[in-house]
């Protein structure tokens, strides 16, 4: 009676546990980061606490960092407390002794006859790498079909984890400026095409809100003008969920069924030696 109610004391405290973390990744982590006027700002939370932020005042990370410092500071230094030891002098002589480098020719005799003892390198030695990279080209195509069956299967769970993070507020105001009338058109045109096929390719993997964008072509000025702004914005429940997914598949996809394949070989060659 005494061990039944231990294990149920183990079982409750497990599952407790177990739903306090699984309620704790229901909520958000937010990743804000900005880079406007050339100043940088970036700031991590969780629900609606603040984790870090580029101030270092806010945030619990930082607050646990000054009552560290503070503790620190109180502590006294053990070199402090104890009285310092005069150093006892040495004399130069007896600190570095003058150490005798002879080269006796015993020694460089004993080194010429062991180069010549030295046996030349076998031929076979030479041929194992060339054997190496056949069995490496030979294995490439079961690699290449372990990867596609695993890439089959974790696409779903990836592209579902993908969707799940979401880029919000992307503010994006670039000002292309050259004293150069011609490089500033040419480059003006780069960043264009640079920044909206990175957003359609992103579109498209992620889920995105734009705030605002715009890339303008300013002439006659040295220095370009790059801000920018966004959030990411991500639950880990979803995280979990699609590394669950991805596993349970592979389990019941390969790993079940190279099991199953092992099993019924071994059991015809069973059979094999019976009729034999």
């Amino acid at each position: 009676m005494i061990i039944l109610t231990v294990l149920k004391i183990i079982l409750i405290t497990l599952l407790i546990i177990i739903g306090i973390l699984i309620v704790a990744m229901v909520f958000p982590v937010s990743i804000k980061v900005s880079y406007t006027g050339e100043k940088k700002y970036y700031k991590i939370k969780y629900a609606f606490l603040t984790l870090i932020s580029s101030d270092g005042k806010k945030g619990l990370i930082g607050r646990l960092k000054k009552s560290g410092k503070k503790e620190t500071k109180k502590a006294p230094s053990d070199s402090e407390s104890e009285p310092e030891k005069e150093s006892e002098a040495v004399p130069p002589e007896e600190a570095f002794p003058e150490k005798n480098i002879s080269s006796s020719p015993e020694s460089d005799t004993g080194k010429e006859s062991e180069s010549q003892h030295k046996k030349p390198e076998s031929p076979e030695k030479s041929e194992k790498p060339e054997s190496v990279k056949k069995s490496r080209l030979e294995k490439l195509p079961e690699t290449w079909e372990k990867i596609m069956q695993i890439w089959e299967i974790a696409s779903s769970p990836v592209k579902r984890l993908c969707k799940g993070i979401h880029f919000d507020r992307i503010y994006i105001d670039f000002k292309i400026s050259d004293p150069d009338a011609c490089d500033c058109a040419i480059n003006y045109g780069r960043m264009c095409v640079l920044v909206y096929n990175i957003l359609g390719v992103f579109d498209q993997m992620f889920s995105l809100t734009k705030k605002s964008i715009d890339v303008a072509c300013v002439f006659n000025k040295e220095k370009s003008v790059y801000d920018i702004s966004f959030t990411v914005r991500f639950h880990p429940i979803v995280c979990l969920g699609c590394g669950i997914s991805f596993l349970w598949t592979y389990y019941f996809k390969i790993y079940k069924n190279k099991s199953g394949g092992n099993k019924s070989g071994k059991q015809g060659s069973k059979k094999r030696k019976a009729h034999k």
